[in-house]
């Protein structure tokens, strides 16, 4: 899947809501409103289908709830958030 991709984010903390996580989450403004943050909940949901949520960001840089669908995105981004865990392991 092709993405304009402005940010992975991976929640690691399992007990805390991905919404409560996220509010106060801003990226920088931008005029181009086609962009996208890709959630990674693999702490929370596991290693499945529903591992990845990507979200729109609207050009004030704040994250559009209603627009959640669950990728599969390719190798390269998996590779990228697999590192990352293993990294922030403990």
């Amino acid at each position: 899947m092709s993405i304009n991709l402005t940010s992975i984010v991976t929640i690691l903390d399992y007990e805390i809501t991905v919404r409560k996580c996220l509010t106060e989450m801003l990226f920088p403004p931008q005029k181009e409103n086609k962009r996208k943050v890709i959630v990674d909940l693999a702490l929370k949901s596991g290693i499945n289908q529903y591992r990845f949520v990507v979200f729109d960001v609207n050009s004030d840089g704040r994250i559009l709830w209603n627009s959640n669908q669950y990728i599969r995105p390719d190798s390269e981004v998996v590779k990228l958030a697999d590192n990352f865990l293993r990294e922030k392991e403990k």
